[in-house]
């Protein structure tokens, strides 16, 4: 079976943006008004609205500049915006997915049968406690010095050599490399400058290597095909990933390899009303089932340890 793997694109991604036409989005939401400036004017409210939620004050400057531009006349009807943003104009959800999740559900043990009934292709989280502990050489092998090591003995060490994608967060770093060669491999991370990155391993190379480690979680469908494609995410106590939703095409899997994570779900925009917000600590040898293609999700990392997971998609 064939697949496509889609890029991983979050709503408060900086780097990925493009000129998308608004008022073309937003016909499911106001079609009776016809004035063109005045549906833009709305949608532009409606997104400063949900960046204020995200915190994000400084795109909500830009938008406001925009605005006024567009009513005096001298703007265009379209302004530069992530691309992830799409997921705000999506018709509606079917509601009906999150509304009878009442908690998430955690097991130690289940069956590919059982895990493709339930919860491979649903908007159902689900944890797997203890999933890894006996038979992931990871557990133990997985460091920053370990990913130093093999990512600065195999790639360029030109930054931009490395062209698969990097979540710097609230970093200042520019790439993989330049993170990787800067951040010190120290023992006390509570005393250290926190920080916390994410990135995509694209490279067959370094995926050969990774798989010596880890492999295909047990309790996925029979027939789905596991992307080639790893997600790796590591930071210090007190940093995470903010709020976002992802636009990857498929459900996806992460383990929790080294330190605490806690996970804060929210249901799509569409469905705030009706379901459950959810939160979560994910453990060593854990691993999260989730749709994040549906769910906003955030993370934080607790505890004194440093945070280490990898994951994938699965079709």
């Amino acid at each position: 079976m064939g697949r496509k793997t889609k890029s991983k694109s979050i709503v408060n991604s900086s780097d990925q943006q493009l000129t998308s036409q608004l008022i073309d989005d937003s016909d499911w939401i106001y079609p009776q008004l016809a004035n063109q400036s005045i549906r833009s004017l709305i949608v532009t409210l409606i997104i400063i609205y949900y960046f204020i939620y995200l915190g994000n004050y400084s795109l909500i400057v830009s938008l406001v500049s925009n605005s006024v531009k567009l009513i005096s006349g001298r703007g265009s009807c379209s302004i530069v915006i992530p691309s992830s943003w799409s997921k705000l104009f999506h018709p509606p959800v079917n509601c009906s997915k999150c509304e009878t999740i009442k908690e998430i559900i955690e097991v130690t043990n289940i069956t590919s049968e059982q895990f493709e009934s339930r919860f491979a292709y649903s908007m159902e989280p689900l944890i797997i406690r203890g999933a890894i502990k006996s038979n992931w050489k990871a557990l133990d092998v997985f460091s920053l010095k370990f990913f130093q090591q093999l990512y600065l003995s195999t790639i360029n060490s030109d930054h931009n050599q490395y062209r698969c994608q990097f979540f710097p967060y609230s970093t200042s770093y520019k790439s993989l490399i330049q993170a990787l060669q800067s951040i010190p491999d120290q023992v006390n991370y509570n005393q250290s400058t926190p920080w916390y990155i994410g990135w995509s391993n694209c490279d067959p190379r370094i995926t050969s290597i990774l798989r010596q480690f880890y492999h295909k979680p047990q309790f996925l469908p029979i027939n789905s095909e596991d992307s080639r494609l790893d997600w790796i995410f590591m930071g210090t106590p007190g940093y995470g990933a903010p709020m976002h939703i992802d636009n990857v095409g498929y459900p996806s899997w992460q383990a929790q390899i080294k330190g605490t994570k806690k996970w804060i779900l929210e249901p799509p925009l569409d469905c705030y009303l009706n379901c459950k917000r959810f939160e979560v600590t994910i453990n060593p040898g854990d691993i999260i089932v989730l749709d994040t293609n549906k769910w906003f999700h955030g993370t934080q990392i607790v505890g004194d340890e440093l945070s280490i997971t990898i994951g994938s998609e699965y079709d």
